[in-house]
């Protein structure tokens, strides 16, 4: 199970995305459209679980504390969990593979094929996490932007400053500076200041 309330910013974000990316899989299936609904899918999976979702985590699983570490981890297998169940009716075989070798709470069912598709529940409605989480993957974008412009290596610490007019925008952004360090590459914590 998904943890019961996510404290950390990430994990709200990724099972609000986990929800929708359900919404639009059942929808596709409903509608007959399934590239519709595996494109859903496949959204979830690369551009949010695996490009964003696990980049994030490794800040935390190296400096965060043992209960930020267990919620993240708790709401990683969850996602994976959910996330192979709804790719099951598209890819039946792989997924079955895999699901296999995931921890699963006992008197679960044998067989992936056995276990219900998820629904929008298995995940967390959460606009404002997914809001706040817009702010920090664009700041981090716009970093990452600005170094390859410049030839900037990935190696090369460079400091990183961050403006906003809005408050919230500000405060999001020095919440979660070490994970912006570490995925910008910035020389310490990113300074995070008005216009």
């Amino acid at each position: 199970k998904a943890p019961a309330e996510p404290k950390l910013l990430l994990n709200r974000w990724l099972l609000s995305r986990l929800s929708a990316a359900v919404t639009g899989s059942t929808a596709g299936i409903d509608e007959f459209r399934l590239d519709d609904g595996s494109k859903a899918l496949y959204a979830f999976l690369w551009d949010e679980l695996c490009n964003w979702f696990v980049e994030m985590t490794k800040p935390i699983f190296t400096d965060g504390s043992a209960e930020e570490q267990a919620e993240t981890r708790a709401t990683l297998l969850h996602a994976l969990e959910v996330v192979l169940r709804a790719l099951h009716p598209y890819m039946p075989f792989i997924t079955e593979e895999l699901w296999q070798l995931l921890p699963k709470a006992a008197g679960h069912p044998a067989s992936i094929a056995l276990a219900s598709y998820p629904t929008a529940a298995d995940g967390r409605t959460d606009l404002e996490a997914e809001r706040q989480m817009g702010w920090l993957t664009a700041a981090i974008s716009g970093a990452r932007t600005v170094r390859s412009e410049h030839g900037i290596k990935f190696s090369q610490r460079v400091p990183v400053e961050l403006r906003s007019a809005d408050a919230a925008v500000r405060q999001v952004l020095s919440d979660n500076a070490p994970m912006m360090q570490f995925l910008a590459s910035s020389d310490g914590a990113p300074t995070v200041a008005q216009p």
